[in-house]
Formats: C-alpha cells, sequence, structure tokens
C-alpha cells in the first residue's frame, strides 16, 4: 500500500504539471509579422494563444506528462503545432550570448563565494552565461525595459533549481587539477547545435531524473556522466560532440535542434524540452 501511495502521489504531482502551463499569459506571443494594424495583430495573438490551449488540452499530452505514456503516442501534428509556436510566435532569448555577465556575477545571484578554482573551472566562461540566462532570465535579457514584460512575474522555478543544484554539485567535486572542468564539459562550452540542445533541455532533464526518484546530486552526477563522454567524443573544439539518447531527430519536424528556452517556463518551448528530456532521464535512470 504504501509503493502505491507514492506512485499516486507522483502521479499527482505530475498531473500538476498541466495546469502550471495552462497558466500561461497570452502576453508570450508575438505576431508572426509585427505591423501598424494593432487589431490584426491581437487578433492574430488570441488565435495564437487559442492554439497553445487546445495544444495543452489534447489527452495524450496531458497522459505523457502525467507520467502514464511515453512521447511516441503524440501525433506528429501536435509536436509540429507546438513547434510552430516556439519558432514563430514565441518570446524567446536569442541564440547567441551575452558576453557582459561574470562568474561573479552568478555567484552574487546565489550568494556563492566558497567555491575553490579547480571547482569554479566547471562553472566559468560560457557556462557561466548559460547559467546565468536560467536563473536570471529578465535580467539576462534586459526585459524589465520591455513594455510586455517589465510588469510580469516570470516563472523559472525549475530552471533555478537546476542552476543552484548545478553549482551544489560543484561543490562536491574534488577536480584533479585547475582545468578539469574545461576538459569534462567540453562538450558543452563551445557553439554549436549539441550545445544548444544540451542547454535547451538541461533543466527539464534534471527535473525529469528527480521525478524518476534521483535526489539532486545524484541527478547531477548523471548528467555530468553523460556530458563527460559527449566531451570524450571530441578530438577538437571544432567538433560536434555526440551525446548518447538524443532522440529529437525522431520527434521535431527538422532533423536538426534549432531552438532555445523562451523567458517563461509555461512558454511552449519549456514544454517541448520538456518532453524531450523526458526519454533521456528514462535512460540516464536504468544506467548504472
Amino acid at each position: 500500500m504504501e509503493h502505491e501511495s507514492i506512485i499516486l502521489k507522483e502521479s499527482d504531482e505530475r498531473i500538476s504539471l498541466i495546469d502550471e502551463y495552462k497558466k500561461y499569459d497570452s502576453s508570450f506571443f508575438h505576431p508572426r509579422y509585427f505591423s501598424e494594424n494593432e487589431n490584426e495583430q491581437r487578433k492574430e495573438i488570441q488565435q495564437v494563444s487559442k492554439k497553445y490551449y487546445d495544444i495543452l488540452n489534447n489527452t495524450d499530452l496531458q497522459e505523457i506528462l502525467a507520467g502514464r505514456k511515453s512521447l511516441n503516442v503524440l501525433s506528429v501534428e501536435v509536436i509540429t503545432d507546438l513547434k510552430e509556436l516556439v519558432d514563430d510566435y514565441e518570446y524567446k532569448h536569442h541564440s547567441g550570448l551575452s558576453k557582459k555577465y561574470k562568474t561573479d556575477d552568478l555567484f552574487n545571484a546565489v550568494g556563492e563565494t566558497t567555491l575553490t578554482e579547480s571547482q569554479k573551472d566547471y562553472i566559468s566562461g560560457r557556462v557561466t552565461l548559460h547559467l546565468y540566462r536560467l536563473l536570471q532570465p529578465k535580467q539576462y535579457a534586459n526585459l524589465q525595459y520591455r513594455k510586455e514584460f517589465s510588469e510580469v512575474a516570470l516563472n523559472n522555478t525549475v530552471s533555478a533549481a537546476f542552476v543552484k543544484d548545478w553549482i551544489a554539485f560543484v561543490k562536491t567535486l574534488r577536480p584533479e587539477n585547475d582545468y578539469q572542468g574545461s576538459k569534462d564539459l567540453r562538450s558543452i562550452r563551445i557553439e554549436g547545435e549539441p550545445v544548444v540542445y544540451f542547454w535547451t533541455i538541461a533543466p527539464y532533464l534534471h527535473d525529469e531524473l528527480k521525478r524518476l526518484g534521483n535526489t539532486a546530486s545524484e541527478s547531477m552526477a548523471r548528467i555530468f556522466k553523460w556530458v563527460k563522454k559527449a566531451s570524450e567524443t571530441m578530438s577538437s573544439d571544432l567538433d560536434e560532440a555526440q551525446f548518447n539518447h538524443t532522440s529529437y531527430h525522431t520527434y521535431l519536424p527538422s532533423s536538426r535542434f534549432d531552438y532555445v528556452l523562451g523567458y517563461d517556463e509555461r512558454m511552449p518551448s519549456h514544454l517541448l524540452s520538456r518532453l524531450l528530456a523526458k526519454s533521456v532521464a528514462e535512460a540516464l535512470h536504468k544506467e548504472v
């Protein structure tokens, strides 16, 4: 009976996921093409918002989020419609990284000051920029100066937890030298499609691993091992890393991974990333 109650609790938590996505706001979307006709733009945004609402009410999607079905039951049309919202209508970060944030900015945001120099190598450089973007989306994108988001409270609970757990895990590492982090994380601190892929699904990979019963530390250990294996497939920084268990080419309309996360976790890009992360999490969870 105790085991059954645990499963029920987990199912209840997963069911609540769809309720969180349904709290999205129409301000998350922009018209495909901007024009001077505000009425037409407003109408288009209403249509886009309705389309997202219909996607969220898809029975198979709800069953997948509840943990009762696998992603392969979801129709191609739903994935295609979701990807269209991501590509053409959702406000999101630019694919290029802002260079203005430093490791100290990230540490100040999380109140961290105790890492050694060798541990900091797991957070420095481009890793800092990716982590800061996930932790502070509004500041990173200067959204406080844009009327659409100036007074909007963005939801980034999962992404913020990922960043804090990343730093907490790094504090447990005892690197062989000051450059071990650069070597181990080589695959995710350069440029290219695999890097975009990792940082776009990583918060949800971590969240899904925890939902499978891993502690935050255990989840991070699996993710770091996955990244290190991908780094070992590279002979130089010009190579594209090969991550195990990737399946996005199976589900996405394009064989290339070509999107980044939006500003808020209720946006379509975050939903799509959670869906894509689920199969990876299940595969990593089974590994010793």
